[in-house]
């Protein structure tokens, strides 16, 4: 959906990229949700997020 590697992600999370999209912790999991992302990319773009 937003042309990163799983790698890039956990990178990001890890490293506290301040401009990285916002995760949830279930367990040991890492979810996205998609909204979240979507707002994410549209606010990279400059667009208004939704």
């Amino acid at each position: 959906m937003i042309g990163s590697t799983a790698g890039t992600l956990r990178t990001w999370r890890c490293d506290g990229k301040a401009d990285a999209p916002p995760f949830l912790k279930v367990g040991r999991s890492v979810r996205y949700r998609e909204s979240a992302l979507i707002a994410w990319m549209d606010k990279l773009e400059g667009g208004d997020a939704a």
